[in-house]
């Protein structure tokens, strides 16, 4: 009895030591190879991997239960494309770099403080800290609280959020669909954003297409290249910016309850469609082509067709004995509102002259680029590391021009009219 007492305990001491054991690597060389790890050994998914080595992923790998640390010299790449690197449970930190094109996490905890390259795939179902960079994706899925620090940054072809995605650093997407909940806190930059259920931006939102059929509030700035769409609920807040480069439509098509509620700065450059319901307290919209009114539009708010200077082309809906016309430049209202919160003046506008940009702090390689309605540049500016620079209107023709200016970690834009 002692005897077999004896060999139970020998045996248990092994398997605890088995699924406990830590190992490092002492050399460069694949990560299926003993001679790459103190151990003399192969890492096993609940051991403590330690890389501090250039570490080629030789085959697929499966985290459960263990941890996997990059070491800020480490790097952890795959031998040929379409490797995995998964994780069940478990901690994976990366302070090196990590080259792998399919990573699945569906549990676990991820933290990146330097830069990830996944080629391919990038499902996250483990609660992610970003505060590196993790760029190239191709396809990234949500499905778990995904937060990106100030010093985070993501670039990705296509992301689905099913989750949370909250930026506080910079987004470089090329198409985005929000089913669950999106927060910008700082720039987020997009081709195609489609939200379905509930987004926030509290800072700068740039996009080419914009659709929102869930809750949406703008307390930021946002500029969009082509067009935008409510079929739900939008809130503009009076610090925020709107800004449409081609055609706006609020219209929910099916159950006509899109609510457009704007505090703030509108400016559509195309055509302008309304179908069900717009409202404000003192905001302020600006059309620069047809405008169409067909559902309600109330007030208090300002409400300005350029081309006819005042109300919609064409109106079959109502209107309230609240909303005035034409009563505020749309051009100084747009910038006062676009740059309260950014910390760059642009001056005077509208002007006849000279228009100065005036940074809060000086920049580090900023750049200005004017462009006409039609996207042709007018004036282009780099490697800008003053407090002010100065534009000569020259011999262009009156008008409105459109300026991006971008540092190391803002993106600004707005509208000029030079007359």
């Amino acid at each position: 009895m002692k005897k077999c007492l004896l060999f139970f305990s020998i045996v248990l001491c092994f398997v605890i030591r088995t699924n406990s054991q830590t190992i490092t690597s002492v050399t460069d060389g694949n990560f299926y190879m003993p001679t790459t790890w103190d151990c003399s050994c192969l890492p096993l998914p609940t051991y403590t991997i330690n890389v501090n080595h250039n570490v080629v992923l030789d085959n697929d790998f499966a985290l459960n239960g263990g941890s996997l640390t990059i070491g800020t010299n480490g790097i952890l790449r795959e031998n040929v494309t379409g490797r995995y690197l998964t994780m069940a449970t478990g901690t994976i930190v990366n302070h090196g770099k990590i080259k792998v094109s399919r990573v699945g996490f569906y549990g676990g905890d991820f933290t990146n403080l330097d830069s990830c390259l996944f080629y391919s795939v990038f499902y996250s179902g483990a609660y992610v800290n970003n505060m590196g960079s993790i760029t190239e994706v191709d396809s990234l899925f949500i499905e778990s609280y995904f937060y990106n620090d100030a010093a985070g940054s993501i670039a990705a072809s296509k992301v689905s959020v099913n989750d949370t995605l909250e930026n506080n650093g910079v987004l470089n997407i090329t198409d985005l669909l929000n089913l669950h909940v999106f927060y910008n806190n700082n720039v987020a930059n997009f081709h195609n954003f489609y939200s379905n259920n509930v987004a926030e931006n509290d800072d700068i939102f740039t996009y080419n297409d914009f659709s929102n059929h869930g809750t949406f509030e703008n307390y930021g700035s946002m500029h969009g290249n082509d067009d935008a769409s409510n079929h739900a609920y939008f809130y503009n807040d009076p610090t925020a910016s709107f800004i449409v480069e081609n055609d706006f439509s609020n219209i929910d098509s099916v159950n006509h309850l899109a609510l457009f509620e704007n505090d703030g700065a509108v400016y559509v450059a195309g055509n302008f469609y309304n179908r069900d319901s717009i409202t404000g307290d003192g905001g302020h919209i600006c059309v620069g082509q047809a405008s169409t009114n067909a559902g309600v539009m109330t007030g208090p708010f300002d409400f300005c067709d350029l081309a006819n200077g005042g109300p919609p082309d064409f109106n079959t809906g109502t209107i309230g004995s609240d909303v005035t016309y034409c009563q505020n430049s749309c051009a100084e209202e747009i910038g006062k509102n676009e740059l309260s919160l950014q910390h760059l003046d642009v001056y005077p506008n509208p002007t006849e002259d000279n228009l100065y940009f005036e940074f809060a702090v000086t920049p580090q390689n900023a750049s200005i680029i004017i462009t006409d309605l039609l996207g042709n540049s007018v004036f282009a500016l780099s490697d800008i590391n003053t407090k002010m620079v100065a534009f000569e209107k020259g011999n262009l023709p009156a008008g409105l021009y459109i300026y991006q200016v971008k540092t190391d970690s803002k993106l600004f834009s707005g509208k000029i009219l030079l007359q």
